[in-house]
């Protein structure tokens, strides 16, 4: 196994006990600091293998030699004349261009379904933080009971409507009906 097996595997332990810790947190029988130590220490123990990682593939993208384009045939049978610093750039034996950007087409190409779960986890991971800051909402548990809370008031406001709907319907059928005959 290679440098690069052997962090992804770190990575992919890192995670399962990082998975367990926030598993944890649901139960009440356990105190809560320990609880929160322990999941912090595994967030710090990934992202360490995941700058790791980063680092590595960046060191490796600094080995590989970089690709210089060829100077065309017409450059090489002229004689070179000094070139300013404007024309430098569009020399054809100035240093490499970066890439650029690639263009989305409009046709959709294929998808990468482990790519696209991923991303919809990231925007869950994302939203049940904001909804963490904003309700103050942490455990599994207090998430059950704001859950019932949310759908009794719903059956409660959904209750009411029903009422008012009914009590409105009654009133319009106790009036008394208007007959117009028009002869002509």
């Amino acid at each position: 196994m290679n440098e690069d097996d052997e962090l992804r595997a770190a990575l992919s332990e890192a995670e399962a006990e990082l998975a367990a810790a926030v598993l944890e947190r649901a139960n009440p029988e356990l105190d809560g600091a320990t609880v929160e130590a322990r999941i912090g220490k595994a967030r710090a123990r990934c992202r360490q293998i995941r700058a790791l990682i980063v680092e590595r593939d960046r060191t490796q993208a600094a080995a590989k030699p970089q690709r210089q384009r060829p100077a065309p045939e017409a450059a090489l049978s002229k004689p070179q004349k000094p070139v300013s610093e404007a024309a430098h750039s569009q020399h054809p034996n100035s240093l490499p261009e970066a890439p650029r950007p690639k263009r989305r087409s409009s046709v959709s190409e294929a998808v990468n379904p482990q790519a696209e779960k991923t991303a919809i986890r990231h925007r869950i991971r994302h939203f049940r933080g904001v909804l963490e800051r904003w309700s103050g909402v942490r455990s599994a548990a207090d998430w059950r009971v704001v859950a019932r809370q949310s759908l009794t008031l719903l059956a409660l406001v959904l209750a009411y409507l029903q009422f008012y709907f009914l009590d409105v319907q009654l009133q319009l059928s106790r009036l008394p009906s208007l007959a117009i005959f028009v002869h002509g």
